[in-house]
């Protein structure tokens, strides 16, 4: 076989494993990459699969496995930071948030709603008499008193004994009789 030809089978050769290398190795590390490169921007929709059982495919599985463990925790977490631990409703930064997306509403549109601030009564006589436990009862009874009777309106904990409603639809139509 002449030299030439040997050249151009190796040339050939040479091209077709470059290829099969970029294609199998090469071209699946610089889409992890991207995958990685968007999850350090807090991105966690991995969509990145591969069905091979090499290095690169564990990794892939690896790394989409991850993602999700990231993408539940930071959905236990954000529910954590926007609930009342006492109560289970929503908490004042909840409300603070609300008021945001409120406020932008009102500049855009004229919503109808209604703010309701409930106090509960006598809780500093029912701690000073009755212990603290007694008081967290007394918190949380009347908070599910105000759940059932404002259903369509979430109800917010801005402080210790403090209730804020913000009604619309249905409750905002019926207020003054749920009042």
């Amino acid at each position: 076989m002449p030299a030439l030809q040997k050249l151009f089978l190796s040339s050939i050769l040479f091209i077709f494993l470059t290829l099969l290398i970029t294609r199998r190795l090469i071209k699946p590390l610089g889409d992890l990459t991207v995958a990685t490169e968007q999850m350090m921007k807090n991105n966690y929709e991995f969509n990145y699969s591969s069905n091979s059982n090499d290095e690169i495919g564990i990794l892939a599985r690896t790394l989409e496995a991850t993602s999700a463990q990231i993408r539940s925790q930071m959905s236990h977490i954000t529910g954590l930071a926007y609930s009342d631990a006492l109560t289970g409703v929503k908490n004042s930064t909840a409300y603070k948030e609300k008021i945001k997306e409120l406020d932008e509403e009102i500049q855009n549109s004229d919503p109808q709603f209604a703010v309701i601030v409930l106090d509960v009564n006598n809780l500093k006589k029912t701690n000073d008499n009755y212990g603290h436990k007694a008081g967290d009862a007394l918190i949380v009874s009347s908070c599910k008193l105000i759940c059932r009777i404002f259903t369509h309106s979430p109800v917010y904990r801005i402080g210790g004994d403090e209730f804020v409603e913000l009604l619309r639809n249905d409750d905002y139509k019926n207020r003054e009789t749920l009042i």
